[in-house]
């Protein structure tokens, strides 16, 4: 993902002449992430070099059917996802992601959220009979605020 690396080409040098252990060592390399095996021989059998040739595309075609399975979920999850934004849009939910908008689907007794309550509420936000005066502190969370009832002039 946008990583820059050297490849990595590993060189095996003449010390079997069983070319299928050859071959296991070359897809055993590939598959521990080198980009390349080469045979060094002075007297390299031409039917080992087309076996590892094929060894090579076959590694090339299984990577590229990976990236390609990753990029599909990718967009599959965020296909899902707009899905998701829409059918709410839909519904008349808020899509923000704001947690008090679903508030009262989990707490009993909680009131719906105002659709003409801003996601981010600052001072001077007015939320029913309460006015928000103050900041009172800031956390990872979100903000508290100070806010005064305007029908019975207490502090919340």
């Amino acid at each position: 993902k946008g990583e820059s690396r050297v490849p990595l080409v590993v060189a095996l040098l003449p010390g079997s002449q069983d070319d299928h252990l050859i071959l296991q060592a070359q897809q055993q390399l590939l598959a521990d992430g080198a980009d390349d095996v080469v045979l060094v021989s002075e007297s390299g059998s031409p039917v080992i070099s087309v076996d590892m040739s094929l060894v090579r595309v076959q590694a090339k075609k299984s990577e590229i059917e990976r990236m390609e399975m990753q990029m599909f979920e990718d967009c599959e999850r965020e296909l899902e996802a707009q899905l998701k934004a829409i059918e709410a849009q839909q519904r008349g939910e808020p899509t923000d992601g704001f947690f008090w908008q679903c508030v009262h689907k989990v707490f009993a007794g909680m009131p719906q959220m105002s659709k003409s309550i801003d996601a981010t509420p600052g001072v001077g936000t007015v939320l029913g009979p309460s006015s928000l005066e103050g900041q009172v502190g800031c956390g990872a969370f979100g903000a508290v605020f100070a806010a005064k009832n305007k029908n019975t002039r207490e502090w919340e």
